[in-house]
């Protein structure tokens, strides 16, 4: 059984929240990579109710380097507050996303940033302040944010501050960049072989075109959701090429293509000549190389290799059916006529944006803002931190001219998902490609060397998986299953290939990492002081780990067995291991009025997935949640 004590019974829920997101082959991140399209929101780290390596923002690393990025506002803010963030899909395959809060209730993530619901769950409640949506007439658009309010003695406003202003006034804003220039070294090189293209042969172009509405068809899939995970680039790319595969082969509506942003983000990203330009949640340079990767090796469909950002370790999709594209080409900076061209000629373009509060924030309308200037040099490497595509442009008699803008923040954002744009606001007319064709729909030869993961990632903490588990027993498959031992003093704990969650219920003679975790190649412990994850010495027994191996092993370790541990939780997140024999979550005579929800889950290394459980199983590690400090205390059954 399991009881917590400070005084009053603290309110404590059980849940594994462990999903691994590395730079090469270990869970990451607790900032940002300085890239384009490089999630930001290191920041999590510096929150109390951040939660460990759920979805995984990134850290600074080798990897792509570039200019600043972040993934989903709404999914940030969720994680950054503890919540869980998952990923759900409407009757049309549109991604949206959810919040889940502590007492089981739930609501849309963007309505939850906006203020529109969740509102006792609140950065402002949090801080002792009400919260009200703001909805603001931009003059073209408008803006829906979260508004925290004091209230005088006589019910009238005292203070009223934005959320995100207050996070930022706390120390404890929601996006912490880093800048990062691109190579000097290989800019040079890259400038020859990737020449600036523009179309010449633009013909009459239409005041209006949009390609989810030809002849009545669309060539365009549902709306993703990147969740909090830096990968914007990997959804930027399959977008342009969905929709050239789409036009090629005549594919429309419910028949679209659908290509697998994971294949891009870890399997081509692991490849030695791309990695340093891109690579899973830490973004992309300026040059563009997924769109490179594309037409060398190809990518697989969603259905081979569905989105998770989470590093598997070493690629396991290289025999699956690939699709290759001709070509790529860049258009002329600034070039607004050029630009619709690629989109009528070829397909959706792809496209970086600098994003701001406004951007983030856009409820609807026509977006404008005076970042219109391409000055970088060369042009192309003008900031942004944002990778979208352009799926057409309309025209507006107030307004002028404007871009149909997709995004990858789920359908909660702007107008279902999309945003109409002036032109050369955000600086979306800087950075434009398009991909030129199909070259072989046919499977592809697999690549060699095929990548390994790398046994030295930094890992910090991160927010929700893009698909997290419902607090309701899931049908998942297991591994072999960690067996409960007869008295003795060994266990033996199975590892599968890649990430595992564990714990070692025995104290053994030497309980340093290294003989207690022979061959494993990465061993992680979660600090909830600091709120990262750091490299342990030694093994504790009332702790949980992370464990990654390159292949499938059985540990056996030998001591005396535990039966009983009392370990400090710190409010947020925590790590806990299990006991020598089996133990329930929550023994109902502790808590006789109910106050204590409990419910856990365990990572499962075969289908990457979480399983829902009501026992703690020997050898399994667990994620535990607080509302505040407190003393957690589990004893064998």
């Amino acid at each position: 059984m399991t009881h917590m004590s400070n005084g009053t019974y603290a309110a404590v829920i059980l849940f594994v929240a462990m999903v691994l997101v590395v730079a090469v082959g270990l869970p990451t991140a607790d900032g940002s990579l300085a890239s384009r399209g490089a999630l930001s929101g290191g920041d999590a780290g510096e929150n109390s109710f951040a939660a460990p390596a759920l979805d995984e923002p990134s850290v600074p690393s080798e990897h792509a380097s570039g200019s600043i990025g972040y993934g989903n506002p709404a999914a940030l803010y969720c994680q950054k507050l503890g919540y869980l963030y998952e990923i759900r899909e409407d009757e049309e395959g549109n991604q949206y996303g959810v919040c889940v809060f502590p007492d089981g209730s739930e609501c849309d993530a963007w309505a939850f940033f906006r203020g529109e619901c969740g509102g006792e769950y609140s950065y402002c409640a949090r801080n002792g302040y009400d919260i009200e949506t703001e909805v603001v007439d931009r003059g073209g658009y408008i803006t829906e944010c979260a508004v925290c309010v004091s209230r005088a003695g006589d019910g009238t406003d005292a203070t009223r501050v934005p959320v995100l202003e207050l996070m930022q006034r706390n120390g404890e804003p929601l996006i912490e960049t880093i800048s990062c220039k691109a190579d000097e070294d290989s800019r040079d090189d890259y400038l020859q072989s990737y020449s600036t293209i523009n179309i010449s042969e633009r013909g009459d172009l239409p005041s209006e075109f949009d390609w989810r509405d030809v002849g009545g068809h669309s060539y365009i899939g549902p709306v993703r959701n990147q969740g909090s995970c830096g990968s914007c680039y990997a959804f930027g790319a399959c977008a342009a090429a969905e929709s050239v595969y789409n036009i090629a082969e005549g594919l429309t509506d419910g028949s679209c293509s659908d290509f697998s942003e994971s294949f891009i983000m870890w399997c081509l990203g692991g490849l030695s000549e791309y990695t340093p330009h891109f690579y899973g949640c830490d973004g992309s340079d300026y040059y563009y190389m997924e769109l490179t990767a594309l037409t060398d090796e190809g990518v697989c469909s969603e259905s081979d290799f569905p989105y998770q950002t989470w590093n598997p370790g070493s690629c396991t999709h290289w025999d699956d059916p690939r699709t290759v594209f001709s070509s790529w080409s860049r258009i002329t900076c600034g070039d607004v006529d050029a630009i619709k061209s690629a989109i009528l000629n070829y397909g959706v373009v792809d496209v970086a944006v600098m994003t701001s509060y406004n951007f983030d924030t856009y409820g609807g309308g026509i977006y404008s803002d005076s970042m219109t200037t391409c000055y970088g040099s060369p042009c192309w490497m003008t900031p942004t931190d944002h990778i979208v595509s352009l799926v057409g442009w309309g025209h507006d008699a107030v307004e002028g001219d404007y871009w149909i803008l997709r995004n990858s923040w789920g359908d909660g954002w702007g107008e279902g998902g999309y945003m109409r744009i002036a032109v050369t606001s955000a600086r979306v007319a800087c950075e434009a490609t398009y991909i030129t064709g199909v070259l072989s729909p046919t499977p592809t030869p697999t690549p060699s060397p095929s990548p390994t993961p790398s046994s030295t990632p930094t890992p910090s903490p991160s927010p929700t998986p893009s698909s997290t588990p419902t607090p309701s027993p899931s049908p998942t498959p297991s591994p072999s299953p960690t067996p409960t031992p007869e008295p003795g003093d060994e266990i033996e704990i199975a590892l599968r290939a890649g990430w595992n969650m564990v714990s070692v219920p025995v104290i053994p003679a030497d309980s340093s990492v290294e003989a207690v975790f022979p061959g494993v190649a990465v061993v992680y412990s979660w600090d909830p002081v600091n709120k990262c994850y750091t490299v342990p010495t030694t093994i504790e027994p009332e702790k949980g780990y992370m464990v990654a191996v390159t292949v499938d092993m059985t540990i056996v370790v030998s001591g005396e067995p535990v039966t009983t541990w009392t370990a400090g939780i710190k409010a947020g997140w925590g790590m806990v291991g299990s006991l020598f024999s089996d133990a329930s979550i929550v023994d109902p005579d502790d808590d006789p009025d109910g106050s204590v929800e409990a419910f856990a889950y365990w990572w499962d290394p075969i289908s990457r997935s979480f399983v829902y459980t009501t026992d703690i199983e020997p050898g399994k590690g667990y994620m535990v949640a607080s509302t505040q400090d407190c003393a957690l205390t589990m004893s064998s059954l």
